[in-house]
């Protein structure tokens, strides 16, 4: 008995021995297979890493400064060259006037020339874009006394912790909040248009119905004024043509 024990032992050893020398080989397999996919892996990883980092660096040494009145009718263009000259810009953005106000004012008589409102601007280096703020606030745009924006006063504020994305994000949801605000007007003209074609038919039934109502009374009025004008006529004519008494004949029917 105990030698059959020790035989199944002895197999059941054997077995398990053969199971790790196969997993062995597979993972010796398998480093020999993956070592060259998992360095390439990982330099791409790094390289991303560093790619990522590096941006995160530059996004976070960027500046915006916020002018709250763009001198009138003042470019994009002409902003960027003033503000180039203080350090590197990148993007800027003005807000254009609403058509309506351009439309008013060429009306009157005015220029065609777009008037921008307010507006946003990228320096690459923070600090520079803290002191242009600093520097320009509160002061004459200046230049050559002919320039038509040399009289006019810079409002300028450096706008902390304010990155971009923050821009894009607040102008994607104003603009999604004048859609939300433009869909919900149509739609309220839609239904009150609906109303108003309801009750135009319902104003057209009632009228037809009662011109309907008119014509048959008309109707009825002008046969009845036919009926007694025939009646007169024929009385008239019974009037003017008495007839004649009748005569009895009085001559004796002969027999045959």
């Amino acid at each position: 008995m105990s030698n059959s024990e020790d035989e199944k032992s002895d197999q059941s050893q054997s077995g398990e021995q053969e199971e790790e020398q196969e997993e062995q080989q597979e993972e010796q397999s398998e480093e020999e297979i993956t070592p060259e996919i998992t360095e390439k892996e990982r330099k791409k990883q790094q390289k991303l890493r560093r790619d990522a980092e590096r941006f995160k660096e530059d996004q976070d040494n960027r500046g915006i400064i916020y002018i709250s009145k763009v001198p009138p009718f003042m470019k994009p263009e002409k902003v960027r060259y003033i503000m180039s000259q203080f350090g590197e810009v990148d993007r800027i953005y003005l807000t254009a006037e609403s058509s309506e106000r351009k439309n008013a004012r060429k009306k009157r008589g005015g220029t065609k020339k777009t008037c921008y409102l307010d507006g946003w601007v990228e320096f690459k280096d923070k600090k520079i874009a803290k002191r242009v703020a600093l520097t320009l606030n509160a002061t004459k745009v200046g230049g050559n006394k002919r320039n038509f924006h040399a009289e006019f006063i810079w409002n300028i504020r450096y706008l902390s912790k304010f990155k971009w994305n923050h821009l894009t994000e607040h102008k994607r949801r104003k603009d999604q909040t004048r859609q939300d605000k433009v869909r919900t007007i149509l739609s309220e003209a839609k239904r009150e248009n609906d109303v108003y074609m309801q009750r135009v038919d319902a104003a057209k039934m009632i009228t037809a119905m009662e011109n309907k109502k008119k014509e048959e009374k008309q109707e009825k009025i002008d046969t009845k004024k036919t009926e007694t004008l025939a009646r007169k006529q024929l009385e008239d004519l019974r009037s003017k043509f008495r007839q004649r008494d009748t005569i009895e004949d009085t001559t004796p029917v002969k027999q045959t």
